[in-house]
Formats: C-alpha cells, structure tokens, sequence
C-alpha cells in the first residue's frame, strides 16, 4: 500500500525541503524496508556502467562550475534515482496485479493535478493554466503525452470485454476530454509534438514489431486519424485557444517565441566546443550563459543533449545516452520474447511513455524529475516478467509476493 502511495504521489512534486519531495520520502521508507530484507535489486550492469561514467564527468565538470553546490545537488539526485529509486521499483512491481496497480495510481494522481487546474482556473500564467504544485504551465500539458497510451491500452482491453464495456467507455471519454483541456490550456508544443509521438508509437507497434509491412499500416493510419483528430482540435472552439495561438505564433516565426531558445541552443555548442570533455558543471549554464551569447537570458538550453554537452561533456553525455539505450534495449528485447497479447501491449504503452518522455526532453532542459524515471523503472520491472519464467511468475504473485508487500 506505501507503494501504491509513492506512485500517486510520484507525479506531483510537492517539496519537503528544497529538491526533496514527499514521493522521495516516501521512496526512501521503502528503500530501508527493501535494504532490510536483503531483497535490493539493481539496475543492469549496462546501465550502472553507464551511469558511472555519466557521473564520474559530472562530478570531473564540478571542478569548472561557478556555483559547484548547484551541481552536486543534480549529482545526488542522480545517485537517488539508480541507487534508491528504481530498486524499489523493482522490488514491489514485479507481478502483473502490481504493474497495474502502480500504473493506476500513477494515472490518478497526475489526474488529480489535471482536475484542480480544471476547476480552478485562475491559476494562470501569460493565459496558460498551470498546476497547484509548478508554476511552469507545461507541467499541465506534459503528462497528456505519456498517460495517452495507457488510456489507449485501457480503451482497446475494454472493448475486447463486453462486461463493463459502456460504463469504462463513458469513463475514459470523460478522462480524454481532461487531458485534451490540459494540453490546450497549457500552450504547451512540447507536449502536443509528444503526444502525437507516443500515440503514433502505440497505435502502430501494440501487436509487436514481427511483421514490417503490418506494423507500417498501422502506423501510417494511426498518423491519419491523429493528424485529422489534431486538426479538428486546432478549429475547435470548444477548449482554450492557447495552444492553438502560440502554435500559429511558431509557425509564424515569431521572435518572442522561438528567438531566446534558440540563443541558449547556439551558446551551449559554444561553451561544449571551448571544452568537449570537461563541461561547465550541471544546471551551472545558466550562470555563465552571457559569457556564449551576451544577450541570452540566463537560463540552461531548452534542449536536454546540448545541455549534457555543455555541461558534462562529450563522454557524460555518451553515458547518459548509454543510460536511455540501456532502458530502451531491455523492454524492446522484452516485447520479443513473445509474452502474452494483453502483456505485449502494456509494454508497448510503456515504451510510448519513454518515447513521449524523449521528445518532451528536446524542449527542456534536464531529465531529473522522479516521475519521469518511475516510467522508466516500470518499464523496466514489466520487463523483467516478459519471459517464460517471468509469466508463471506473474501468474503465481498475486497469491505470493504482492500480498505480503
């Protein structure tokens, strides 16, 4: 149940003391109890070996950062994520009845920020809506893109079944009604551009990667249907004209828009080419950013890659890629070893999640945020009963392990 919990919890960062949030608090409760069973399951020896690397440049570009304290906070929030984090992903969620669990929980309680900002709207920011626990507005439209396979998955299960069918239909059109609202009264194009991505992903890959020719007539179809269900909503009046404004004002090359971002993407290159091995020191761009291009404001790229480069250097950011690839080559090889329909297509909204979180990190800048790395864990952790093995496991745990967790 105290995982159930710290999944609800996981997408709403409500801060205990500076970057330390309640979900952490409750992570690492959970962390102890693991450590004393002697149950603490680690990441592969790809990703630890990865995150090593990463680390290790990270804490080398310490000794150039401006404001060194700023980078050794990010370094242990990292050592949180693979050392506490994703071993207790991998400790609860290791049965079907779990991954579902946890799945749900993680669903609702990014509707619960869904839902205030619904029905208070005056929380507003330059007319974009934003949460009760961010100011950022994209923190509204953001979680659209990643919970919009699971609502898939969740649509497609419940017409295959015929008990139920109408009454779980009439509730995820209520639910996809919401999440269309947040991602138009958030303006953010971040999260639209992902969106589409993680849609077309799980729309054309659920049945699995086997047959080419199928998986590119899904695919093509589903770019159909999302391309025309977007236009509609660009003519729609019916929710906030936000996005639809800021994406004709991007389109229209306006400077207000797109001028600034791209000033921070050309100073990060900069300060990457004056030193390609040893960056600045992570979140220090911000601090020396007038140094690359004097009339820039001070903030880090809006581009995860050039600001892994700027500020670990070429050889920390090869081992945060080998992180992601890692991450991905797992729950990839895991949909191949033909488990279950049902199954498959849980890891296919996972791995659409992943991708949706991919894209989000093109337009901001650090991949820090717990929420995002518990996708991956449970990507992760359904991986790891894909097998043969693994599905006689989760056929049994239910009776076994998750009663007693």
């Amino acid at each position: 149940m105290l995982f159930l919990v710290s999944c609800a919890m996981a997408p709403i960062e409500i801060e205990l003391v500076a970057s330390f949030t309640v979900y952490d608090l409750l992570t690492t409760v959970l962390f102890l109890l693991v450590l004393a069973r002697g149950t603490v399951i680690l990441p592969s020896p790809g990703i630890l070996a990865s995150a090593l690397v990463f680390l290790l440049f990270a804490l080398l570009s310490t000794l150039r950062a401006l404001q060194p304290g700023e980078s050794l906070t990010q370094i242990l929030q990292y050592v949180f994520i693979f050392c506490v984090q994703l071993p207790v992903i991998f400790a609860f969620a290791r049965s079907r009845f779990m991954l579902q669990a946890g799945l749900f929980a993680f669903f609702a309680g990014s509707l619960v920020a869904i839902v205030d900002a619904y029905l208070s709207p005056q929380q507003l920011w330059a007319d974009r809506v934003s949460t009760f626990f961010s100011e950022s507005p994209n923190r509204l439209g953001y979680p659209v893109a990643y919970l919009s396979p699971f609502l898939a998955c969740f649509v497609l299960q419940a017409l295959r079944r015929r008990r139920w069918r109408l009454s779980s239909l009439v509730a995820a059109s209520a639910v996809a009604y919401l999440m269309v609202w947040a991602l138009a009264a958030s303006g953010s194009r971040g999260a639209a551009v992902s969106t589409f991505v993680s849609m077309t992903v799980f729309l054309g890959f659920r049945r699995g990667a086997a047959r080419p020719l199928a998986v590119l007539a899904r695919t093509s179809v589903a770019v159909l249907i999302l391309g025309l269900c977007g236009s509609l909503l660009y003519r729609s009046d019916q929710f906030p004209p936000t996005l639809r404004e800021r994406i004709h004002r991007t389109l229209a090359a306006e400077r207000t828009l797109v001028h600034d971002r791209t000033l921070l993407a050309i100073g990060g290159l900069r300060a990457f080419e004056e030193s390609p091995i040893v960056g600045l020191g992570l979140d220090n761009f911000r601090f020396v950013a007038d140094r690359y291009v004097p009339t820039v404001t001070q903030q880090n790229p809006h581009n995860l890659w050039i600001q892994l480069l700027a500020q670990t250097g070429i050889f920390g950011t090869l081992g945060f890629l080998g992180i992601v690839a890692c991450s991905f080559g797992i729950v990839l090889a895991a949909q191949r070893q033909k488990p279950s329909a049902a199954h498959r297509e849980l890891l296919w909204a996972l791995i659409a999640a992943m991708c949706a979180t991919m894209v989000i990190f093109l337009f901001i800048p650090i991949l820090i945020q717990r929420h995002y790395w518990w996708l991956f864990g449970m990507a992760m952790s359904a991986a790891r009963g894909s097998g043969s093995g693994g599905r006689a496991a989760l056929a049994q745990s239910i009776e076994t392990e998750d009663v007693d967790s």
